[in-house]
């Protein structure tokens, strides 16, 4: 009897914190015997939490996926770039290892979408085209990034987000990350000013990338106001009107042409669904609001537009252009390699080709994956996104008629955003690799998975997501 309640007493949650605590004061103590530097008994300190999270995440796998958008989607230089870096791989392996485990020890089925086939065969075609690349260490740079967009917003939103709670999550981490996207912005505004006629950066990243980043948070921020009952969307409503002031307010602040265009397109198809069309009016409504009272934050952008900088209306992106058609025409079924489009078009723009100084950016996706891998490798590229459009539209085309929440909901916002986000996705640099582009595959893949998660999770007390 004593041994029992000896036991008990053992089991309880504030004996057990206490001797967690105990086992972390003595390793950080004993830190400098075990390891050899002066940041060791941060190391040792922060060893418990780290085992704590990988057997939180072999438990729940779907939370490490989770971890690995959120951290991709912190804005750049937030946090220091090596380490953001390191978390970006560490984490998608995690998200990976996690998975496998789950997916080995309860038999799961696995899930291989039309998407899912064409991206792993484009990345087996990416890896062959090495043998003629004049660089392989930029090859081999592309298809790293390949893979981790592949294993993240590919195979693991697609194997992992089944039931409406998975993404309910997701949303929710999308509308945090754009809430931390749009405060990093606030803070530097409020600390370094802002000229306007200037171009706004949001800490390390690039301006040309704040509309489009927002844009895609912005679809997780309008899910969460239109899950809410009636008692909280009073409170959530509000927020959300004000969260696309600032998306506006930073967007046209940026300059970028591109996010400003994306923006507008994505508020006018809101206004085609019902269930949006509140959305696309309170954008529309902003934008005459903020023209009439504050019109100096447009300035960038308008400019920008006419040209009052002397660069033409697509910022010089004709002459890159031009030069990534000349390398197609010279390599127009097999390209010059993944990753060496920069590398290939120099010698048209003047330019010494280097591996040392960063080779230009043709801002086309397409001309980029045309040039790199030829017929071939644009053929499976725009395969995995135009099978996700299909997918995502058959579901909607093929229960027009039910009222229910896939339909009215979620198909709404991700398509306006998605269709918005393509508009500037086709003209930007370095899009091809954009975690925001798969992020938005993942997405539209989502609805015709949702279904059969739900039923084979019938035990949960979920509401069903679906358009079958």
């Amino acid at each position: 009897m004593y041994l029992k309640r000896s036991l008990d007493i053992i089991k309880t949650p504030l004996v057990i914190l206490t001797m967690i605590a105990v086992v972390i004061i003595l390793g950080v103590s004993a830190s400098g015997l075990l390891i050899q530097s002066n940041f060791s008994p941060v190391y040792v300190g922060v060893l418990p939490f780290i085992l704590a999270l990988l057997i939180f995440w072999l438990r729940k796998p779907v939370w490490a996926l989770y971890a690995a958008i959120f951290v991709v989607f912190l804005p750049l230089g937030l946090l220091p770039a090596s380490l953001q870096s390191y978390l970006n791989r560490l984490l998608a392996i995690a998200a990976l290892v996690t998975w496998l485990f789950d997916w080995l020890v309860h038999r799961r089925k696995l899930v291989l979408t039309a998407s899912s086939i064409l991206m792993l065969i484009f990345m087996v075609w990416a890896a062959f085209s090495l043998l003629w690349a004049s660089s392989t260490s930029l090859g081999l740079r592309d298809i790293q990034t390949y893979l981790l967009r592949f294993v993240v917003f590919v195979l693991l939103i697609t194997n992992e987000v089944k039931i409406r709670r998975d993404l309910n999550v997701l949303m929710r981490i999308l509308a945090i990350n754009g809430w931390i996207y749009a405060g990093s912005g606030l803070f530097t505004i409020f600390t370094q000013g802002y000229q306007p006629g200037s171009r706004f950066q949001i800490l390390g990243e690039n301006e040309n990338a704040v509309g489009t980043t927002l844009l895609l948070t912005l679809a997780g921020t309008i899910w969460i106001a239109m899950q809410a009952s009636k008692r909280w969307a009073v409170f959530i409503k509000p927020v959300v009107f004000g969260y696309i002031a600032l998306v506006l307010g930073l967007t046209v602040m940026s300059g970028s042409r591109g996010g400003a265009i994306s923006i507008l397109v994505a508020l006018f198809i809101f206004l085609f669904f019902r269930s949006t069309r509140i959305w696309g009016f309170a954008g529309i409504f902003l934008i005459l609001v903020g023209l009439v009272v504050a019109p100096i934050i447009f300035s960038t952008t308008v400019e920008r537009f006419i040209s009052y900088d002397g660069t033409t209306p697509l910022g010089g992106r004709e002459i890159l252009w031009d030069a990534a058609w000349n390398v197609i025409l010279y390599h127009p079924f097999f390209g010059v390699g993944v990753g060496n489009s920069g590398y290939a078009i120099s010698p048209y723009l003047n330019m010494i080709p280097s591996e040392v100084i960063k080779s230009p950016s043709i801002h086309n996706p397409i001309l980029v994956i045309w040039s790199e891998l030829g017929l071939v490798g644009i053929l499976f590229y725009l395969g995995i996104l135009l099978s996700a459009l299909w997918s995502f539209l058959r579901i909607y085309i093929s229960h027009f008629k039910q009222n229910i929440e896939l339909r009215t909901i979620y198909i709404p916002i991700i398509f306006s955003v998605v269709v918005g986000y393509l508009f500037s996705w086709v003209k930007g640099g370095g899009m091809e690799t954009a975690h925001t582009f798969f992020l938005a595959i993942g997405l539209l893949n989502l609805p015709a998975l949702i279904h059969e998660g739900e039923i084979a999770n019938a035990k949960l007390p979920s509401k069903v997501i679906t358009s079958e």
